[in-house]
């Protein structure tokens, strides 16, 4: 077997649901490493990126079909690693992503790890195949020279992390009364056939959705069709446990169905993307807004200072950080972290902040 078709990926002990894939490419480090960092060339294999890659730097990755990352880069070392972390749509569990070239004979070695320490075993069988798809693509990149980068994908996923008990939970993702504030298809009874509209100036505007399998509290399928399609897509919504939490998640496939050309079933696919990303979104905040959440204005926060049992924890990008903070408080970034980086004391208080609003 050639080098540069070697590859294998294993989960890290030392890092929940770390998962590592290792490729051999038949390129210098400096190749590589401007493959991983300069726009114009990750576009040619992995996708578009909004701005340049520097420590402290927020930017999006984007596949041109709906879906996207946002990126805060941690750690730019050329030509030995690149570390950042991500979140799928904005809104998904936050992955560290750490590149690393290490030179050998012939060229170099490309190590990505891709950690996540609530991740289902499950999910990191998945992101292992992701990742070696990925690093294929770029191997074969760099072998060719040829665009390598994906032209669409035909399932949405898109998932929040949300905390409480499953069954209450699920009332308030499926109930007619419950969903009509996040649901993006309306206060529509789930569990029966009916109509609806879309108002966003695209056709079709007209759909039909009927539940085809209903799990409660887990998981519920529907079939969403259209007079203008040939066949109907697939949704399903899913709530199952992850850490402490649960994950609600939406997936939404069957474009390639609907009707021809290309074009119209990527239109409508990105269409349904941003609506249910909006959606999620907005389940979020006002899932946050209805836990009643306290909250606590600079004032009285800087009247509290230097008091016990105050914890104060910074979740902004390096270089808000590095540019200034509230005094006292602990660095925890933008990256997932650890109980154990909370304080042991049950009854302290702990004041979060972030310049954004997410």
């Amino acid at each position: 077997m050639s080098s540069r078709l070697k590859a294998h990926a294993e989960t890290d002990a030392a890092v929940p649901r770390a998962v590592e894939v290792v490729r051999a490419v038949e390129a210098p480090a400096q190749e590589v490493w401007k493959a991983l960092t300069d726009p114009a060339i990750i576009s040619q294999w992995f996708g578009a990126v909004s701005s340049e890659i520097k420590v402290g730097e927020r930017l999006s990755l984007e596949f041109g079909d709906g879906d996207f990352y946002v990126l805060d880069i941690l750690e730019v070392d050329p030509p030995r690693t690149l570390k950042y972390c991500w979140r799928f749509l904005s809104i998904g569990p936050v992955e560290t992503i750490t590149w690393r070239i290490r030179a050998k004979e012939g060229g170099c070695l490309v190590i990505v790890t891709d950690s996540e320490p609530y991740r289902a075993q499950e999910e990191a069988h998945q992101r292992k195949s992701t990742w070696l798809d990925f690093t294929k693509r770029l191997e074969r990149f760099l072998r060719k020279g040829n665009p390598t980068s994906y032209s669409w994908r035909g399932e949405f996923n898109g998932s929040i992390e949300l905390a409480g008990e499953r069954a209450a939970l699920w009332h308030q993702v499926i109930k007619p009364e419950k969903s009509a504030w996040w649901f993006p298809l309306g206060s529509a009874d789930l569990k029966a056939e009916t109509s609806f509209t879309i108002a966003d100036g695209i056709e079709p505007s007209e759909f039909q959705i009927r539940a085809v399998e209903f799990d409660c509290p887990n998981r519920a399928q529907f079939s969403l069709n259209s007079k203008d399609w040939l066949h109907p897509t697939t949704f399903n919504l899913t709530l199952r446990p992850r850490g402490h939490d649960l994950l609600l998640t939406v997936s939404h496939f069957g474009w390639e169905a609907i009707n021809w050309p290309d074009d119209y079933q990527k239109q409508q696919r990105v269409r349904f993307s941003k609506l249910w990303i909006k959606s999620l979104l907005r389940f979020t905040l006002d899932y946050v807004r209805r836990g009643e959440i306290p909250k606590i204005t600079p004032d009285q926060l800087n009247a509290r200072l230097g008091q016990s049992g105050l914890h104060i924890f910074d979740s902004n990008p390096p270089s808000h950080w590095e540019n200034g903070h509230i005094p006292g408080a602990t660095y925890i970034g933008p990256v997932a972290f650890t109980p154990d980086t909370l304080p042991q004391d049950k009854s302290a208080t702990l004041v979060f902040y972030c310049a954004s609003a997410m």
